[in-house]
């Protein structure tokens, strides 16, 4: 399945599953651990973001430029540790569609889309367009 991916260190794919996936898209961080980063002080955020990078990096072969935040949840010095790390976007938890251009690169909002999601599903999740 043709995709973005965003996976933490902890996630239950192999390293090998982790390279299947960017065979079909790039895989993205989702930090290390899935912490609330708004909980953690800027050493912490960095860790969680910069860890998770050099893992996906490690894995893959490819840069790892976008994150996800974890459960939508982030602030300024996150936002600072996500730059610190080479994140040049990242993506959050509204659901809705939006003009590129036009918003905070580090909080695009994200429309999440399953495995069992068909066309019908795909167009009604982003079909105020």
């Amino acid at each position: 399945l043709v995709g973005n991916y965003f996976v933490n260190n902890v996630s239950q794919l192999s390293a090998d599953q982790i390279l299947t996936l960017a065979q079909y898209g790039p895989v993205q961080a989702h930090t290390a651990t899935h912490q609330m980063l708004s909980q953690l002080d800027y050493e912490g955020q960095l860790a969680e973001i910069s860890q998770n990078v050099a893992y996906l990096e490690q894995i893959t072969g490819q840069p790892v430029q976008f994150i996800a935040w974890p459960f939508g949840d982030y602030n300024a010095s996150a936002v600072e540790a996500a730059a610190a790390s080479g994140i040049v976007g990242a993506f959050g938890l509204s659901g809705t569609g939006c003009f590129l251009h036009s918003v905070d690169p580090y909080y695009v909002p994200r429309i999440m889309m399953g495995v069992g999601d068909d066309l019908d599903t795909f167009a009604a999740k982003v079909g105020w367009w």
